[in-house]
Order: structure tokens, then C-alpha cells, then sequence
């Protein structure tokens, strides 16, 4: 785990956003936690990471939207094998736990004009 940040939800759960990189499997990605128990325990379907939320690399930052959703930007390298700065992208997304915490859920970023 690496880069962690905390965003709390509009109902006080905790989620623990990181970065991952698992040499065994040959990458890493974006990962994510969450805490209904003020971090005492953690909601996570993997051991050792979390829910996947993209299979780039990771420094995620977030911030909560009105609409209850935690919005990530984060840095994409194109993967390990291509570490030239020229390949680095910034994405973004949003997320949200799922109204009874069985986990996460993908919300596509939307033009709200």
C-alpha cells in the first residue's frame, strides 16, 4: 500500500484510497477500503488490497461531491513497464460504497451543465 488518503462520505464512513504494487502478480492499480467502525475494522473483498478501482498506478487525491460520491484524480503511468514522464496521464473518477457497504461502486463523471 502506498499513497493512502481518507475521504469521509456524507454518512461518516471512512474510505482509504491507495496505490498497490504487488510484485508477485507483475502490477499494481488504484485500490480502495472502507471503514463503517471509525477505521477500527475495514471492508475490503482482498486481503491484501481492496476493492479495484482502476488498474493504473495510483497518487490519488479526492474530494467529496454533492451528490454523496467521492471524486478521484490520479496519476496514470501506462504501466510500469513504460517509465518515461512523457507517458504519465491524469485521470479522474468517481465512486461511491453502496447505500448497504457491500462494497463499492463506479460512477461515471458526467458533464452537469
Amino acid at each position: 500500500m502506498f499513497a493512502p488518503t481518507l475521504q469521509v462520505m456524507h454518512d461518516g464512513t471512512l474510505v482509504c484510497i491507495h496505490g498497490c504494487y504487488h510484485r508477485h502478480l507483475g502490477g499494481g492499480g488504484l485500490w480502495a477500503i472502507f471503514s463503517i467502525d471509525g477505521g477500527k475494522t475495514w471492508v475490503a473483498p482482498s486481503q491484501h488490497y481492496g476493492f479495484l478501482v482502476d488498474e493504473t498506478y495510483g497518487y490519488s487525491r479526492s474530494c467529496l461531491m454533492p451528490d454523496g460520491t467521492a471524486y478521484l484524480a490520479y496519476i496514470g503511468t501506462g504501466g510500469h513497464q513504460l517509465k518515461d514522464a512523457r507517458n504519465n496521464m491524469i485521470w479522474s473518477i468517481k465512486l461511491r460504497v453502496r447505500d448497504d457497504h457491500s462494497g463499492i461502486e463506479l460512477v461515471p463523471v458526467a458533464n452537469d451543465q
